[in-house]
């Protein structure tokens, strides 16, 4: 099964090789791909997808995928980053299944949010929500 040749959009590995920081080894194939001349094998797909951690789905899909993930992460500078590294993709979806489970934990053992939660707004006075973080 593994040896069975399949079809891969030549968007998808054109995507695939915009992502690739430097394709090396990894990308040998890419090309030959491209151009028809030999189609990628299951397992092939499957190593690639592994070694430059793009998740194996998004092979087989019709068009490159939009990976707006950063609207509301700030940077350095607050500058946009429009091709973000496929580390921070990875820390970022690692980061919010974190997250999910840390509030799907609290849900379930009824963990009471912080008392200072929801008590002050914009208008609050600097002075007494330090003053209530200390005591705190």
């Amino acid at each position: 099964m593994s040896s069975v040749p399949v079809d891969i959009n030549p968007a998808i590995l054109r995507w695939v090789l915009e992502k690739i920081p430097s394709a090396g080894d990894v990308a040998k194939n890419l090309p030959k791909w491209l151009s028809g001349e030999k189609k990628p094998t299951f397992a092939q797909i499957e190593q690639l997808s592994k070694k430059i951690r793009i998740p194996f789905g998004y092979f087989f899909l019709q068009e490159p995928p939009e990976e707006n993930i950063f609207a509301d992460f700030r940077t350095v500078g607050s500058h946009n980053i429009s091709e973000p590294s496929r580390d921070l993709i990875d820390t970022i979806g690692i980061m919010d299944q974190v997250r999910e489970w840390m509030a799907e934990y609290k849900k379930r053992n009824d963990v009471e949010p912080p008392s200072f939660c929801g008590k002050y707004t914009v208008e609050s006075h600097t002075n007494s929500i330090i003053a209530s973080m200390r005591d705190t």
